[in-house]
């Protein structure tokens, strides 16, 4: 079999969110066909890397860093000295390793050796002999024109054979760059059968990383308004992140508690099931495994809009809702709770629309990626 190289920077955390489902399902996927191999550039803790032990692991330097580096100047005017010391300590270490890496990397693998750089953070420490195929999961906006610390990535990063987003609005942007770039759309498990969707649920969940990008915040404040108008709705938050303890305290401070409740991690992928949509306020995505995730359970999706790609997963009014304002968020949740009907004909098109997300048609395409980037 052929080799397949995945290349990160440091193996992601099991709470990391989607990125590191997303993977499994893709090994999961390949593994009858090529011979999988993750390379990490720092290492990560072993216990990381329990749910991989069917591949094998090549690190190239035995230190850990911790990316919190990107906070630096964030740390420094809030005055976090401890924190500001420790992140520009993990940002030289960061630097240094790259001529370092490079060098490795150019002897690491065979010459006919398919590699795919899982961030642009990954593709750094790459020589610039390495043909690779470069993997974007958010937007083009993140990278290309986001923070400077988003943009030095793609300053610094080797040059790729072939970029491959999750969505054709944000590949399509990257052409216009000029750029050699396309599109894939992400998958989540084999579909369940349409018996097996349950008749009542209760409830809205969010799913994912508490990063400040999600507007937890927000989504809170917009579940208060909510609860005042009816109070027997609710919110169950499940994952862990950053923002994870000032969200609780924000919820406590503003007596939430009663309608939001912090569900820590799941690695279960059908506890959609047990609720009545997935809401999101997030501004910055690719195009989200959760959502797709919540598709399989037929469950619809109410959610701000992150640019154009929102309406290549979610079709405003057939499958879900695309909003712009908290006013708009606040009518549809309320619109679903009280219209049993509504609900149920937009849960039938979710689940209906998933089949445009199987692992089938992800892996088709993705393996005629693999066999001609170079």
């Amino acid at each position: 079999m052929k080799k397949l190289y995945f290349v990160f920077d440091q193996f992601p955390r099991p709470q990391s969110g989607g990125l590191l489902g997303m993977y499994k399902n893709i090994f999961k996927e390949l593994k009858d066909q090529y011979d999988i191999c993750i390379v990490e550039v720092f290492k990560s803790p072993d216990f990381h890397k329990d749910a991989f032990s069917d591949y094998q692991f090549i690190t190239l330097h035995h230190y850990s860093i911790d990316s919190d580096f990107v906070d630096l100047l964030s740390y420094l005017k809030a005055l976090r000295l401890i924190e500001f010391i420790k992140a520009l300590w993990n940002m030289m270490i960061y630097f240094i390793s790259i001529p370092f890496s490079r060098r490795k990397a150019k002897h690491l693998f065979e010459k006919d050796a398919l590699i795919v750089a899982t961030s642009p953070s990954a593709a750094i420490f790459l020589h610039h002999t390495n043909r690779f195929i470069l993997e974007i999961h958010t937007k083009y906006e993140y990278f290309f024109e986001g923070t400077l610390a988003s943009r030095l990535q793609i300053k610094f990063m080797t040059a790729p054979s072939l970029i491959i987003f999750r969505s054709a609005a944000d590949a399509l942007k990257a052409k216009n760059k000029g750029l050699n770039a396309d599109y894939i759309y992400n998958f989540a498990d084999s579909p369940l059968r349409e018996d097996e969707l349950p008749d009542l649920r209760k409830g809205y969940l969010f799913l994912g990383r508490l990063a400040q990008s999600k507007n937890l915040f927000e989504l809170a404040d917009i579940f208060n308004q909510i609860h005042k108008e009816n109070q027997e709705i609710y919110l169950d938050i499940y994952g862990t992140g950053v923002v994870e303890e000032s969200l609780k305290a924000y919820i406590d401070d503003h007596r939430f508690n009663d309608f939001i409740h912090l569900k820590g991690f799941t690695v279960d992928k059908e506890v959609y099931l047990n609720y009545k949509a997935l809401v999101s306020a997030s501004r910055l995505e690719g195009l989200p495994l959760n959502i797709l995730e919540a598709k399989r359970c037929g469950i619809p999706v109410v959610s701000y809009s992150w640019g154009e790609s929102t309406a290549e997963v979610i079709h405003n009014g057939k499958d879900g809702y695309i909003l712009e304002n908290q006013n708009d968020f606040k009518d549809k949740v309320l619109l679903l709770d009280q219209n049993d009907q509504l609900l149920m004909e937009l849960s039938k098109n979710a689940f209906d629309d998933y089949q445009r997300f199987s692992p089938k048609s992800f892996i088709v395409k993705y393996i005629e990626f693999l066999e001609n980037y170079k």
